[in-house]
């Protein structure tokens, strides 16, 4: 072979050698780009669920405080052996809000989670796990207690007290824990002042060791 046709593979080789660095580069930005629109898109996400416990704090801080009148008012009418009347219950006989959890589903189904840190993914889980077991358990006191009404009519709850105060008192206690869960989860949020929990619930949660 002359020297004229003697293939020169250095540029050649150079040149396929730029052509893989390049097509490494562009996969290495596509993958890095991707994982920064996932972790920016989770961090939106986390915004959103904040927003939503904050709600949910305040919807369940009104629960709580209105089971607490009434179940005050109950017990003080056992102790001065008096009889409520439905006109006492102007809010009805139990709080029926509810708290929801859309935003964290929302997450879960965009496959946001493990985008997330893991101390975060950890406390969130178990506030909304917490709070779907409220629901389950206060739907169960909420159709006992208005069950006993249907049964016997407006006046069956306010001639059995202690039974209604009772209920109240589960629901309370479970409302005070959820709270609780809530503002550990605002915390690890970034959250620096979560809002403040009823009174009532802090003696409740430091009278069960929490």
């Amino acid at each position: 072979m002359t020297a004229a046709n003697r293939i020169n593979w250095k540029p050649i080789f150079l040149e396929a050698m730029f052509v893989v660095f390049g097509v490494f580069v562009a996969l290495f930005a596509n993958d890095w780009w991707a994982e920064r629109r996932a972790v920016e898109e989770a961090n939106g996400l986390l915004g959103t669920i904040e927003s939503e416990i904050l709600d949910n704090h305040a919807l369940v801080s009104q629960s709580a405080l209105y089971h607490m009148e009434l179940s005050g008012r109950l017990y003080a009418a056992m102790g001065a052996g008096e009889r409520l009347s439905p006109r006492d219950f102007e809010r009805g006989f139990m709080s029926l809000n509810e708290p929801l959890a859309a935003a964290w589903s929302t997450a879960v189904e965009a496959d946001a989670v493990p985008n997330m840190p893991v101390v975060v993914v950890l406390s969130l889980s178990r506030t909304y796990q917490e709070q779907e077991r409220y629901r389950t358990q206060r739907a169960m006191l909420a159709e006992l207690i208005y069950q006993g009404m249907y049964d016997g009519g407006l006046q069956a709850l306010p001639s059995r007290p202690g039974s209604h105060a009772t209920l109240l008192s589960s629901s309370i206690f479970l409302e005070c824990g959820l709270l609780d869960l809530y503002q550990s989860s605002l915390q690890v949020l970034g959250r620096e002042a979560p809002p403040q929990m009823p009174q009532g619930c802090r003696d409740i949660l430091n009278g069960a060791g929490r």
